[in-house]
């Protein structure tokens, strides 16, 4: 009797392991070493840049001169690297999904302030149960100082409010120093130390928000950032305004 009951332990043992191999929770769990019913691979993409191209694509030998109109400093900026490439990235967590789509980064140089700023896209994954299937782009902006660097959110796309947490606005028509721009994509973050500081006769520091405007086949036309005067102790505009430029596609 009892041989025969550790052959039924044995059997029923052997019986309930080969179908747990054989169910796709097992297999999901041996191959990626995640508890899931289903991780049948997945491939997203592959997507394009489309519309972000038109904001953020300038060759170099394009240029851009601002004014403050605070101090009336003049700073040129021009393109230094600009390069698209393809991303093939497969999400970390889950083996099974993978995502294909083209990324952009970029250069500029400040003249007046001898800093670099890079532009660079968030690295994105296929997620699992909320990717859409569209994809969305969002840019990071970081300046490099001799003792720091700072970065912030400039960028994102598509132009949805309450999609990110970015856009505010796209303003068909946009007139500035007596240009017009067509479809200006504003922008807002908080507590962006990225914009350069001007030169001014009192004390001050940084305060919130900070709006950026991108015009469509000419990009950054004006940064407009709130400051706090500390002797005052009231807020106030700095604003960095487009007066000229020159772009290479």
């Amino acid at each position: 009797m009892p041989g025969k009951i550790i052959k039924f332990l044995f059997f029923f043992s052997f019986v309930l392991l080969n179908s747990c191999c054989k169910s796709k929770r097992c297999q999901c769990y041996d191959q990626y070493n995640v508890r899931e019913d289903d991780c049948t691979p997945r491939h997203f993409g592959p997507y394009y840049l489309g519309g972000v191209k038109d904001y953020l694509y300038f060759k170099p030998g394009s240029w851009w001169v601002y004014k403050n109109d605070l101090s009336g400093e003049i700073d040129s900026v021009y393109t230094v690297f600009c390069d698209t490439f393809v991303e093939n990235n497969i999400d970390k967590d889950r083996g099974w999904l993978s995502l294909e789509y083209t990324g952009i980064g970029f250069k500029w140089q400040s003249d007046l302030f001898n800093t670099t700023y890079t532009f660079m896209h968030a690295k994105y994954y296929a997620v699992r149960n909320d990717f859409s299937g569209k994809l969305g782009y969002r840019i990071n902006k970081e300046v490099e100082t001799p003792t720091n660097a700072y970065n912030s959110d400039v960028f994102e796309y598509p132009f949805v409010k309450g999609a990110g947490y970015l856009f505010q606005e796209l303003i068909p028509k946009f007139t500035l120093n007596n240009q017009i721009y067509d479809s200006v994509a504003v922008f807002e973050t908080w507590l962006d130390r990225s914009v350069q500081l001007p030169k001014l006769n009192f004390n001050y520091t940084y305060n919130v928000p900070t709006k950026y405007y991108w015009a469509k086949g000419v990009g950054l036309i004006l940064t407009e950032q709130t400051l706090f005067n500390e002797d005052t102790q009231t807020p106030f505009l700095n604003k960095w305004e487009l007066q000229k430029f020159n772009i290479v596609k």
